[in-house]
């Protein structure tokens, strides 16, 4: 809407700042993961409080621990982002 100059109309629509932002989808679903926390890290929190079967074999319970190694990383690079990779130039 035009306003006329001089209209104190305008100086107040100034003040508001137009159209209200729209939200990027990235933040909408951060809002989301965050109210929902537990939810998103039962998985990972699972995985980690297991323990090997006691019957199995030595390569088995490494394979194991690698797993649970892999989930604690993935775990990590959710929470405070991957690592830069200073391979790359």
């Amino acid at each position: 809407m035009r306003f006329a100059p001089g209209d104190p109309r305008a100086a107040e629509a100034g003040r508001r700042g137009g159209r209200p932002r729209v939200p990027r989808v990235s933040e909408v679903l951060r809002e989301q993961v965050e109210s929902q926390a537990a939810f998103v890290l039962a998985p990972y929190l699972n995985a980690l409080a297991e323990r090997p079967d006691p019957a199995w074999s030595p390569r088995q319970r490494l394979q194991f621990y690698r797993w649970q190694v892999s989930v604690a990383e993935k775990l990590l690079d959710r929470a405070f982002g991957r690592p830069a990779d200073r391979t790359r130039g």
